[in-house]
């Protein structure tokens, strides 16, 4: 893997958080000493000034020193730590308190007492600030009561000791600090280097002095914001397994060429990606969002070459994505061939555990594809389960044979009703010879795999002939849930495994085989995703579903899709309306598209077998949900 650095940032977005000087003022609490803070939860990081000559703060009185009291209990740790905390500005309005911030609060009081430690803050109130995202404490001891100065110099110099391997601002990395503002300044665990530096013109402004900028000024408190990492709880100190530090900025072109694709190749699945091992990055590491300073932080992945992908002429992957411990809300991971093409979400974190979804993504010329996530960070595996050449585009369907594409009416090829799938136990499947699939030749299958409702939480994997899982598809209560896949076989027959603990009913739907010689129709790839429907921009239909109609979209003839075209390949991208649901696509049969949560965005990527007229309909009884379905590609 490469890592690719935007070189179009301005001078502005390179700059550093602006303040008018570097001050370390210095307070004596019972005979230590301790240089405290600079910014609050709404500073954003802006460019800095010309240093000027600072002028004399005028002094916050010192009480009388008492005695610091102990810090809090530290758990044994290693040598190995957290990765350095990165800016993470709050983008999304989600003000409940999160994991990790509760549990540093919960630390606080359980160490100091009581004081008031407030999490949340109203989206509506005030500029940019981590309490928003429920990641930010206001820990209400105030600078001018000795004993409670006492408190924050005891943490404060606790969170920034050097530990016995060498560690420096140890417990800040521990616990994920991003940042801290106290009497009057400001630090940093992104630009420790800076030390505590001037809070907003509290140290230099005399009128800052008055007792009515103490809040302003963080005198009455001390705020601690948190990356996702710590607000999530992800980190060492909780866990005792540090996070690793966000992978590098890349250094490629961002203007690689991009070419159609024909016929995708269905191959074992090659692993190109392993974040947690460093596979394909060098070393361990964590895909993370675009810095605040615009840097990107895309994960470019060396597909050309790797395993049964051939070096050169491949244009196009199918790919298979596992996202794991995302640390932020709800955080997307979307796909692209390049900086600048239409990027394709492929799955949606609900949590910090396994999420998993496919995509078939333009290859760049130099045998690379990229990834990257809006929110937070999150480790990464890709493998690729399929490939496709370089080609020119079809233009018409032909009636002759031209390809290795087989499409059949999306029939149900399996059903475990009568013998339901118990924990921990598998099942092949013998699909060849079903319906219109020949009994040899075959190189993958083009298949929906559906659990039913399971009150225990539970899934079940789709594994190819390798035994390597292409698919997985999480049990709900209430409703049916199910994913799309591409699965590797040369004998026509593939496999199932419950990795759960409930007993579920697993069903196969098929859409389509692809064949070892080009006996069948001509798949068509796209170089970049073409946006058909985007209700929110009212693009194909126009606002979010009102009632539980079938609504329409003629695809043949628009889009980059022949009139006449057999079947086509969509990105789906659902935000889930008042109750969960499958969306469904009818055309010619019916496909279980994707699967979601109420309010929630879920991913799926599916071949659509299409009736002669070239429309599908998009179904869903979930009032309120809205879509957005890119076409990748169409069988011609």
């Amino acid at each position: 893997m490469r890592w690719v650095k935007d070189t179009s940032r301005s001078l502005t977005s390179r700059a550093v958080l602006s303040c008018v000087a570097a001050l370390v003022a210095t307070a004596v609490v019972g005979g230590s000493t301790f240089a405290p803070a600079h910014a609050s939860g709404t500073t954003t990081p802006t460019a800095s000034p010309t240093p000027t000559p600072t002028p004399t703060p005028t002094p916050t009185p010192t009480p009388a020193p008492v005695p610091l009291p102990p810090a809090p209990k530290t758990p044994t740790f290693t040598a190995a730590i957290d990765g350095a905390p990165q800016y993470q500005a709050q983008s999304i309005c989600s003000p409940t308190p999160k994991a990790g911030t509760k549990k540093l609060a919960a630390l606080l009081q359980t160490t100091y007492g009581p004081f008031s430690t407030d999490i949340s803050r109203a989206c509506n109130d005030g500029g940019l600030s981590e309490h928003k995202e429920g990641r930010a404490i206001d820990w209400m001891v105030n600078y001018k009561v000795s004993a409670q100065r006492a408190r924050a110099v005891s943490f404060l110099n606790w969170l920034q000791a050097t530990d016995n391997f060498g560690n420096t601002n140890a417990m800040a990395k521990r616990l994920g600090i991003m940042y801290i503002g106290w009497n009057n300044r400001f630090w940093s665990g992104y630009s420790p280097e800076k030390g505590w530096t001037n809070l907003k013109g509290c140290l230099t402004d005399p009128a800052k002095a008055a007792a009515s900028y103490d809040t302003y000024c963080h005198r009455n408190h001390v705020h601690l914001s948190l990356t996702w990492e710590g607000a999530s709880g992800l980190t060492s100190f909780w866990t005792g397994r540090p996070v690793a530090a966000e992978c590098p900025s890349p250094w490629t072109s961002s203007q690689l060429a991009l070419k159609p694709a024909g016929d995708i190749t269905p191959i074992s699945p090659v692993h190109v990606l392993d974040t947690r091992t460093g596979l394909g990055v060098g070393s361990p590491c964590r895909l993370s969002q675009k810095q605040w300073s615009s840097d990107q932080r895309d994960a470019v992945v060396q597909v050309a070459g790797r395993g049964a992908v051939p070096a050169a002429g491949v244009a196009a992957v199918a790919i298979r994505v596992t996202g794991l411990a995302a640390s932020a809300l709800n955080p997307t991971i979307t796909v692209h061939g390049n900086m600048t093409s239409t990027a394709v979400p492929i799955l949606t974190a609900l949590s910090t555990g396994t999420y998993f979804g496919s995509a078939v993504v333009p290859v760049a010329s130099d045998g690379t594809i990229r990834l990257s996530i809006n929110r937070g960070s999150a480790d990464l595996r890709v493998d690729v389960v399929g490939y496709a050449r370089a080609t020119t585009l079809a233009v018409s369907v032909g009636s002759k044979p031209t390809g290795t594409a087989h499409i059949i009416p999306a029939i149900p090829l399996f059903d475990s009703a009568a013998a339901p799938l118990k924990p921990s136990t598998s099942r092949t499947i013998q699909l060849a010879g079903q319906s219109d699939i020949p009994t040899s030749g075959i190189t993958g299958m083009y298949v929906t795999l559906t659990v039913d409702p399971s009150t225990t939480p539970g899934s079940v994997q789709l594994i190819s002939a390798s035994g390597n899982p292409v698919a997985q598809v999480i049990a709900m209560p209430g409703i049916s849930r199910s994913v799309n896949a591409l699965v590797p076989t040369t004998d026509g027959r593939v496999s199932i495994r419950n990795v759960g603990s409930a007993t579920l009913t697993a069903r196969i739907t098929g859409q389509g085989w692809v064949s070892s010689a080009a006996s069948g129709s001509r798949a068509s790839m796209f170089p970049a995703a073409v946006t058909a429907v985007d209700t929110t921009a009212n693009v194909g239909l126009k606002g979010a579903w009102t009632t539980a109609a079938p609504r329409t979209v003629s695809v043949a003839g628009h889009f980059g899709v022949p009139v006449g075209a057999k079947a086509v390949v969509l990105s789906l991208s659902a935000l889930g309306g008042s109750s969960a649901d499958t969306l469904k696509l009818t055309s010619n049969g019916t496909v279980a598209g994707v699967s979601f949560r109420p309010l929630l965005l879920a991913q799926d990527t599916v071949v659509v077998p299409l009736r002669a007229d070239g429309r599908v309909d998009f179904v869903t009884a979930s009032i309120g949900t809205g879509l957005t379905v890119r076409v990748l590609g169409f069988v011609s």
